[in-house]
C-alpha cells in the first residue's frame, strides 16, 4: 500500500498516516507540497501549489479553493503532500472551502486571526 501524503505545515502523511512536522511555515507558508515516492508497481502524486492572495475588500469562497496533493499510483505509489494557501483578506465569507490535502485525504489546516 503506498503512503499517505502530508503538508508543509505541520502535516499528517507518510507510510501508515504518522507524520507530524512541517518543513514550512504555519504562518507564512511559502513552500509548495512535495511529491510522492515512485513505488514498485506506481507513480508518486504530485504534490499541491502555492495559493498567495492578498485582498483589502471581501473573499467569497462559494466552491472549493484548495492546493491539494494527488493520490499516487498503483498500490505502491507515495501520495502528493498538500500544497499551501496564505489568504490576508478584510472580510472572508462564503459557504465554501479553503483547504489543503495530501493524497489519499490527509487534511492539514492551519488557521490565525
Amino acid at each position: 500500500m503506498g503512503s499517505g501524503g502530508g503538508t508543509g505545515s505541520n502535516g499528517e502523511g507518510g507510510r501508515g498516516g504518522e507524520c507530524y512536522f512541517s518543513y514550512d511555515s504555519i504562518y507564512i507558508p511559502r513552500e509548495m507540497g512535495s511529491g510522492g515516492g515512485t513505488g514498485s508497481n506506481g507513480e508518486g502524486g504530485r504534490g499541491g501549489g502555492i495559493i498567495h492572495m492578498y485582498i483589502s475588500d471581501e473573499l467569497r469562497v462559494e466552491g472549493r479553493l484548495h492546493s491539494n496533493g494527488e493520490t499516487g499510483g498503483g498500490t505502491t505509489g507515495g501520495a502528493g503532500a498538500g500544497g499551501s494557501i496564505y489568504v490576508v483578506v478584510g472580510h472572508l465569507d462564503g459557504a465554501g472551502s479553503i483547504e489543503t490535502f495530501g493524497g489519499a485525504g490527509m487534511e492539514q489546516l492551519t488557521r490565525h486571526y
